[in-house]
């Protein structure tokens, strides 16, 4: 074989090992430090070649981009996984089988090791399986909305192996009427110290449209990691331990525990459980690892790594590994010109190609998916100041999980290279007790080092020369982080490449319904309005709709590759529907249904409310600007009083009122209207519009006659105390007294239910039961003090009859009811001849020749005190009649004015002379005859009766 320099150079590591401490601060040249000293085995043309080889080696930074892709090889190498991390794995079994292969089943190996716990399974993002209480087996599904999905059959399983496992674990969880696992995976399969998960899939055209899913599996990693400050071994992700574990473990560089420094580890294991400020009032440990390597990485770039995300450095010194961890201490030695031998050699900072003032970089954040995202910007303003432009430098921190963390580790790399004094000197054998990583005060008065702070890079010593020291400036401000470093700095969303073989279902669909007219008027229809959010990616290019009502089998397809976000569904039935939609994107890919449920009302909703109502001149109106296509009109009703309820209201109309008015002009006193909507249908709107309004008292002008029911009950019932309408008697009364039943009969136009007539001769409503005690009631209280309602009283009718002559037709009929704490009365009569419904009465009405029939009705009600009726007056009212007569010759012995209108009385006569050239002057009214006309006669200034000529005006009624 020709030769071949690696190996002499790997022979050169074997004999100056101690140097191997310098790769971590300054590697090629630690290689030129070994070439130097071994140039009697090898030619400088061999050591530029072998510094070219050994570049590579040294490239610390571990890829990360592919930690989450499958990988096929079942011979290949595994990796490593330490604190939490999402990874592909190793795929290193998989097959179909079955019948059509409708089962498809694979094993991917996610840890070369055994691992704390696997706590989740992943297909395209989707979460279908969660960790196990405990042990190695069948993990429990989750309902991810597609493959496994509430209902229905769930169509991926997933089993998983810590790296515990004795034996196979096998898929023996399979549909009915299968066998239970894959023929080709059996006992034999154990894939021992690894850890694995197995996953069956069954096929289903709808779930795997797009293809088999890419699976990704999270888990708590290594679980073996020794810790000296406790003298035991298990899971963590604290990075000096982490650091530890690959330094010690048979399968990376396997060193002895006696040639570690222990208690250095154990200092940086402390040191990476420091808790620093993450955000406003929030903390986090020091320094953590988290993440995955590939297993075929040399270990000195698994071990710098590791190191790199604690901005530590293990070196090997004097025989053993210590460890320097990312953490400021304080000095443990002052040395100055008096310890030294000889001078000393020092090289000023780096240049400005070597320094930076600002960071960008990537970290793997747990928070968003284990995605890589940037982590905030580190802008240091005072050093952009002193370098006249931003020097920016990339990092990519492939172990972190945390964004202040990733800032963190940026901000010490940016110090430590501002910091870059770096002095080479021999000092007296004191310095013996000096390791890598401490700190010492180097004071050089010629300098104007008074003094300053170096760190312990390298130590060599001889007792011929004394103890040579690499040193480099630091400073605690390389480490030093305080909370304000760390505001706002929540990290950006991790980009997301779609999938060309996958489309998010749709969003945000909004389902609602509104009436339509057809060509033929008469035909009112009910559309559906379905509506989704808008695909701002534009990702997907068309959409699927479909609808079936609920409890039916079969979806109706309503649009296929829809270009739209919106979509009309007509003549829809009033009934329960579901409603799905999906995306389809360019390569003609579907999402899964996003789907909800609505139910039309459509003609069987109500129409809107009545928004406003009032009165203008005596007519009451109202507005309706919203009227649905299939109105029909209002109904109209009214209240006695300010009652506003729409159950007991009187109707103030028969049919349907088709404008948006109604004359009131009739109604007098206070009155509630209420009015609703009503469609073709017959639904009417759910509030009625509501309107108290007091109307002021009916217009009385001269009345002709008056009825007062009062005196009747006073002089007819003072010997009795109860009164109650008798069963199958009309007009009859039994009415008890000092406990003997005794007739009583009142006059024929008068009849009284549940009331008394008290001692004012008035009402009065009976109390059938008070709620205090009467469990029965929905007011019911044990506690008399905390009474809603005192009493409860039965309803009150009171009817009576009014006869109205021929003469007195055409004039006005009012009905006065004075009540006592009734909340509600119901005022009907019914006209002369008239066989219908009695009518609500509003007040006063234009008088009809014939008996009318009147009722006042006082529901029952519940009141603290009873409802009195005092007395209930009729009266017909005629409005006044006048005219004027001119040019009346009146004769000396008198005349009557020649009136042509008929009057019930004249009130007033007014008359006036006029000059005709006669000695009249004065005239007298002899007389006011309704029928023959007002008597007058003239007189002189002797009191002589004369003749004139007057002018007269007549009124009266």
């Amino acid at each position: 074989m020709g030769w071949n320099p690696l190996d002499d150079i790997a022979d050169a590591f074997r004999s100056g090992f101690e140097a191997i401490g310098d790769f971590f601060s300054d590697p090629l040249g630690a290689i030129e430090d070994i070439f130097n000293s071994t140039l009697d085995i090898m030619t400088l043309g061999a050591f530029s070649y072998a510094k070219d080889q050994i570049r590579g080696l040294f490239d610390f930074d571990i890829p990360y981009q592919d930690r989450t892709k499958l990988v096929r090889a079942p011979a290949g190498a595994r990796q490593i996984v330490y604190g939490r991390a999402r990874v592909g794995g190793q795929l290193v079994y998989i097959e179909s089988w079955f019948d059509d292969r409708r089962f498809l089943t694979m094993t991917i190996v996610v840890a070369a090791h055994q691992v704390e716990e696997i706590t989740a399974i992943y297909a395209n993002g989707r979460q279908v399986a969660s960790a196990r209480a405990s042990g190695n087996g069948r993990m429990p599904v989750v309902q991810d909305g597609k493959y496994n999905r509430a209902g229905e059959e769930s169509r991926i399983f997933c089993w998983s192996a810590d790296g515990t496992q004795a034996a196979a674990i096998l898929p023996t969880v399979t549909p009915a009427g299968v066998p239970s696992n894959p023929p080709n995976w059996t006992s034999d399969h154990k894939l021992l110290g690894q850890a694995y998960v197995h996953i069956f899939c069954w096929y289903h055209e709808d779930k795997f449209e797009s293809g088999l899913p890419k699976f990704e599996v999270e888990l708590k990693g290594k679980n073996d990691i020794y810790d000296p400050r406790t003298g035991l071994s298990g899971y963590t992700d604290n990075q000096a331990l982490c650091t530890l574990d690959a330094l010690r473990w048979s399968r990376m560089l396997n060193v002895p525990d006696a040639d570690i420094d222990m208690a250095a580890f154990s200092t940086a294991a402390n040191i990476a459980d420091e808790l620093v400020a993450s955000g406003v009032g929030t903390t986090e440990r020091r320094y953590t690892v988290n993440g995955s390597i590939p297993f075929d990485r040399p270990p000195l770039e698994v071990i710098s790594s590791l190191a790199k995300a604690g901005a530590g450095f293990p070196v090997y010194t004097q025989g053993q590994w210590t460890y320097v961890p990312g953490a400021y201490t304080a000095p443990v030695m002052t040395l100055d010109e008096s310890q030294l031998i000889g001078g000393l050699s020092f090289q000023p900072g780096p240049g400005k190609s070597a320094r930076h003032n600002k960071a960008t970089g990537t970290y793997i954040d747990a928070d968003q998916n284990f995605e890589v995202v940037e982590f905030s910007q580190l802008i240091i303003d005072a050093y952009i100041a002193d370098d006249l432009e931003e020097l920016e430098k990339t990092f990519e921190f492939a172990l972190t999980n945390s964004g202040p963390t990733a800032r963190r580790l940026a901000k010490i790399s940016i110090e430590r290279g501002r910091f870059g004094l770096t002095v080479s000197l021999v000092a007296k054998f004191k310095a013996l007790r000096l390791t890598p990583g401490d700190r010492i005060n180097l004071s050089i008065e010629r300098l104007g080092w008074t003094p300053k702070v170096f760190r312990v890079e390298a130590i060599e010593f001889s007792f011929q020369s004394g103890v040579k020291l690499d040193l480099r400036e630091d400073d605690p401000a390389i480490y030093d982080w305080a909370e304000g470093d760390v505001l706002a700095l929540d990290p950006p969303p991790a980009i997301q490449i779609p999938d060309a073989l996958e489309i998010s279902p749709p969003t945000g669909i909004v389902v609602s319904e509104e009436l339509y007219q057809t060509l033929t008027r008469a035909a009112i229809k009910v559309r559906m309005l379905v509506s989704w959010d808008a695909d701002d990616d534009r990702v997907a290019r068309g959409y699927d709709v479909q609808i079936r009502k609920v409890g039916a089998a079969n979806w109706t397809d309503i649009v296929t590759f829809w270009q739209d976000n919106s979509v009309e569904i007509n003549d829809v039935d009033d009934d329960d529907y579901e409603v799905r939609v999906r995306a389809i994107n360019t390569l003609g890919q579907r999402s899964d249904w996003s789907q909800v449920s609505y139910t039309v009302i459509g003609k069987s909703a109500p129409p809107p409310d009545i928004p406003l109502l009032f009165v203008e001149k005596r007519i009451l109106k109202w507005t309706y600007p919203s009227a649905p296509l299939d109105l029909a009109g209002f109904l109209v009703r009214f209240q006695n009083g300010d009652r506003q309820f729409w159950a007991d209201a009187t109707p103030m109309h028969e049919g349907i009122v088709t404008e948006t008015l109604f004359d009131v002009s009739n109604f007098s006193g206070t009155k509630t209207f209420l009015v609703k909507a009503i469609d073709t249908t017959g639904n009417v709107s759910l509030n009625p519009a509501i309107l108290v309004q007091g109307l002021g008292d009916a217009p009385v002008e001269n009345v002709i006659q008056e009825v007062q029911e009062a005196p009747d009950w006073t002089d007819t019932t003072q010997a009795y105390s109860f009164l109650a309408k008798s069963a199958g008697v009309t007009e009859g009364f039994q009415v008890k007294s000092g406990g003997i039943t005794e007739g009583f009969d009142v006059q024929s136009s008068a009849s009284f239910t549940g009331a008394f007539v008290n001692a004012n001769g008035h009402l009065e409503g009976v109390e059938i039961g008070g709620f205090y005690g009467e469990t029965t009631s929905i007011f019911y209280s044990a506690d008399p003090a905390s009474d809603f309602y005192g009493a409860e009283y039965q309803s009150v009718e009171y009817k009576w009859t009014f006869e109205v002559l021929a003469a007195d037709v055409g004039s006005s009929l009012t009905a006065e009811v004075i009540l006592q704490n009734a909340f509600n009365q119901r005022f009907d009569y019914t006209p002369p001849n008239y066989t219908g419904d009695p009518l609500a009465f509003p007040g006063s009405i234009v008088a009809e020749q014939g008996i009318y029939q009147f009722t006042l009705a006082i529901p029952q009600q519940q009141l603290p005190s009873p409802p009195i009726v005092e007395n209930v007056i009729t009266r017909l009212d005629v409005g006044d009649i006048q005219e004027r007569i001119g040019d009346v010759v009146i004769a000396s012995g008198g005349t009557r004015l020649p009136i042509v209108r008929s009057y019930r009385e004249i009130v007033v006569v007014n008359l006036t002379l006029q000059e005709d050239g006669g000695t009249a002057s004065a005239i007298k009214i002899l007389d006011k005859d309704e029928l023959l006309g007002p008597l007058v006669q003239a007189y002189d200034d002797n009191d002589v009766a004369v003749s004139a000529t007057i002018d007269a005006l007549i009124q009266g009624y």
